[in-house]
């Protein structure tokens, strides 16, 4: 039964590292990239500061949740409607901005292959009266440009705000070494959770020759286009799964080994 390297940066690649480990195999957290601050923290804090004035503001992930909640120095004005590309990135906004209950978030209704995402929040959208007209969306300094295309065709004024960086990070140190050699063992699989992540894993894995043993092994993620990237990119056994937890890895773990 294979193991996982878990690539998702950041607390929410953490937390399914030990989730992993706790359901009795083993993970190694080496993410795709490392998380900083916004790249010019001043102009964030002045845009966040005109937040009202935006009819809807979206974050495209966790981090970018907490990240502009970090530099925010007001709470949330009332009336500036909040999104977020899944459900994840929208609990992520309640916490981080401490909204009350009763407080919507608009998101996709399902946290899945089909349910979250840039494409699936463009859906949740549709229903909104009036459209929105200006929009802020919040994400690091590259990301997808689908949904502030789709808005801007849609009429509304679209600014993108860096509200954290994200760096290619350093598969070095005992657990990168442990983690490889299972690669090449054929004993590991890889979660990528992003379209960028594919090619800064890869480039990560190429630096120390490891790049075929890691195209040669399994590869989860939990979105289509994901899967595009990662077969476009040499990846030759590519599972899609409908969520990306322990037991749903574990499940695939154990299918893989009777395979």
């Amino acid at each position: 039964m294979i193991d996982f390297i878990v690539t998702k940066p950041g607390a929410g690649g953490a937390a399914l590292t030990r989730a992993l480990v706790d359901a009795g195999g083993q993970a190694w957290h080496l993410p795709a990239f490392e998380l900083g601050p916004a790249p010019d923290p001043a102009a964030a804090r002045a845009l966040l500061a005109q937040a009202a004035g935006f009819d809807l503001v979206i974050a495209v992930s966790p981090a970018a949740a907490r990240g502009a909640a970090a530099l925010m120095q007001a709470p949330w004005p009332a009336a500036t409607r909040l999104a977020g590309v899944g459900l994840a990135t929208a609990q992520a906004l309640r916490e981080a901005f401490h909204l009350p209950p009763e407080r919507v978030v608009i998101a996709p209704p399902a946290e899945d292959d089909e349910g979250s995402g840039s494409e699936a929040l463009w859906q949740a959208l549709q229903p909104l009266r009036p459209p929105p007209r200006r929009v802020l969306l919040l994400r690091a300094a590259q990301g997808r440009d689908w949904l502030p295309e789709r808005l801007r065709a849609a009429g509304a004024a679209v600014e993108v705000l860096p509200v954290y960086a994200r760096r290619a990070a350093d598969w070095a140190g005992p657990p990168a070494a442990a983690a490889c050699a299972a690669l090449r063992a054929g004993q590991a699989g890889v979660v990528v959770t992003s379209s960028e992540a594919v090619a800064a894993v890869l480039a990560q894995a190429a630096v120390r020759d490891r790049a075929a043993a890691l195209r040669a092994a399994p590869a989860v993620t939990m979105h289509p286009r994901v899967a595009d990237a990662l077969r476009g990119a040499g990846f030759a056994r590519v599972y899609v799964l409908p969520r990306l937890d322990a037991p749903a890895l574990r499940s695939l773990a154990h299918r893989i080994g009777e395979g």
